[in-house]
């Protein structure tokens, strides 16, 4: 599936980067939140883009992981957005492909981490040139996405979706929203990937 993303993409990111930068040199007592997850942002409704992601929220969402794992006292994830180095791909390709397949196909609870086609997590992955070079791998998924702020919330609410999120072992991830549910309904789906390079 082909991954479309607007034109305006490097401006929204380049934003986000460099909000991430200050928010990655705060330590953790004196944590801010950082501008890219302000609540006008975080709130904001996630916008459905046919065949693509909402970059605004997306950048949105990440922020707020980012923010959160200051506030833990841990190390910033690098943030992986599609159209970036080849060896970033594979987390970025993985969680904007899978959001899109779920939104197409509609899986729903216990296969929300299946492929239409029947993958794992890690065949597709692999497929998007893991392979050796990722040690390991892990991805979270969230039907509950009307806003940034809301797909955050229910991963927090989730002890196996928290402890990924603020897993100090992962040192990168990618994370996309689009405004449609599994199967093409109301609402918001989430997909993030994380990882660590040998």
């Amino acid at each position: 599936m082909a991954l479309r993303i607007p034109r305006r993409i490097g401006a929204v990111i380049a934003a986000a980067l460099a909000s991430m930068a200050v928010l990655a040199t705060t330590a953790a007592p004196s944590h801010a939140a950082s501008d890219c997850a302000a609540p006008e942002r975080a709130n904001a409704p996630t916008q459905y883009v046919a065949g693509g992601v909402d970059i605004d929220a997306s950048v949105t969402f990440m922020c707020l992981v980012h923010d959160e794992r200051a506030q833990q006292g841990l190390a910033p994830l690098q943030m992986y957005m599609w159209g970036a180095h080849p060896s970033h791909k594979v987390l970025a390709d993985n969680s904007a492909n899978h959001l899109n397949d779920l939104i197409e196909h509609g899986q729903t609870g216990a296969t929300l981490h299946t492929g239409s086609n029947g993958s794992t997590p890690s065949q597709r992955m692999a497929a998007y040139g893991a392979g050796a070079s990722y040690w390991r791998i892990g991805e979270v998924v969230t039907p509950v996405g009307s806003t940034p702020q809301a797909a955050f919330d229910s991963f927090m609410n989730s002890p196996g979706h928290r402890a990924l999120l603020l897993d100090p072992e992962f040192d990168r991830f990618a994370a996309y929203g689009n405004g449609k549910a599994p199967g093409g309904g109301p609402g918001g789906t989430y997909v993030v990937s994380l990882g660590v390079r040998r």
